[in-house]
């Protein structure tokens, strides 16, 4: 009695394990065959592959809202935005041909002429002034060196600026992890979430690109039609804080995606950052009644053949 009162016990411990065990089995068959059918990134690609950019485009935004870390998503998203704005970055850009330029001995932006003026000054504060331009100077002239690299790229329209714009800011938030080297990629838990130089590249050249549109907009420092002395000081420090944020952003991104321009890369961001804060830093001892360069100059001696024309 007592071996099949054991027995019915079995039996019943068993039907309740199998009742349980049945409805998840089943739901693990249908995962199962739902991981057979393509991968939502695998169906994105196929929608871009056919203009369906919108479809692509709510996919992968559904995924990553369950998967904020899928680093191969967000740039296969932000590909969504360029193919819908129509851009072919590698046509156009060689990347260490633009971040390597040099402006030419004879690119000028603040005349030499009236930077000697300065320099020739009796009055110390003229001086110093002019010192502080020459630094302005050089830090002009490297940027129109980029500008006249990228001047092969096609012009954006303001909405395949923004294409750009949202390109970017979805790969805004890859950063380099340190993995174990040891590691096969393929053996790695999550490898979908690991970001390569590529990628950082990818952000690279899409920033290089942009940069194009935000200074033909004046959305840097205000050069066009050499505005810059008529320029409020308040305007000139925040644009040049901007210009310099985007710029190390830009070198940054290069010097890891670009392994062997690294040292060189990191070489030009420390002078540009050098200059950069010179400048801000005199700035930040101007009397906060100055408006402008115009007005500051007006405040200081005169000297003699001088205009405020840059």
């Amino acid at each position: 009695m007592a071996v099949m009162r054991n027995f019915v016990k079995v039996i019943f411990l068993l039907m309740i394990y199998v009742a349980f065990i049945f409805p998840t089995g089943s739901c693990s068959s249908k995962d199962n065959l739902k991981s057979k059918g393509p991968s939502a990134i695998e169906q994105a690609k196929v929608k871009i592959h056919n203009e369906k950019y919108a479809e692509a485009e709510s996919i992968l935004i559904d995924f990553l809202m369950l998967h904020p870390g899928h680093s191969r998503a967000k740039v296969i998203l932000a590909s969504v935005y360029i193919h819908r704005a129509g851009i072919r970055i590698e046509d156009y850009l060689n990347l260490e041909e633009v971040i390597n330029s040099k402006p030419s001995e004879t690119d000028v932006y603040l005349e030499k002429s009236y930077l000697e003026l300065f320099s020739h000054s009796t009055d110390n504060e003229m001086k110093d002034l002019g010192e502080y331009l020459k630094r302005f100077n050089s830090l002009v002239l490297q940027i129109h060196a980029w500008k006249d690299k990228l001047e092969k790229l096609p012009k954006l329209s303001d909405t395949q600026a923004q294409d750009l714009e949202s390109a970017i800011s979805i790969l805004s938030s890859l950063s380099m992890k340190p993995s174990n080297k040891t590691s096969r990629l393929d053996e790695m838990e999550n490898h979908d979430e690991i970001v390569t130089n590529g990628m950082i590249l990818y952000r690279a050249a899409l920033k290089i690109y942009f940069f194009k549109y935000l200074w033909e907009k004046g959305n840097f420092l205000p050069v066009k039609e050499k505005m810059i002395c008529r320029s409020t000081l308040l305007n000139l420090k925040e644009k040049m804080t901007y210009l310099e944020k985007y710029i190390q952003d830009v070198f940054t991104d290069f010097a890891v995606g670009l392994p062997r321009s690294s040292e060189k890369t990191l070489e030009q961001s420390k002078t540009f950052s050098e200059k950069t804060d010179q400048f801000l830093l005199w700035m930040q001892n101007i009397d906060p009644q100055t408006q402008s360069l115009s007005e500051l100059l007006e405040n200081l001696p005169k000297v003699e053949g001088f205009e405020c024309n840059f």
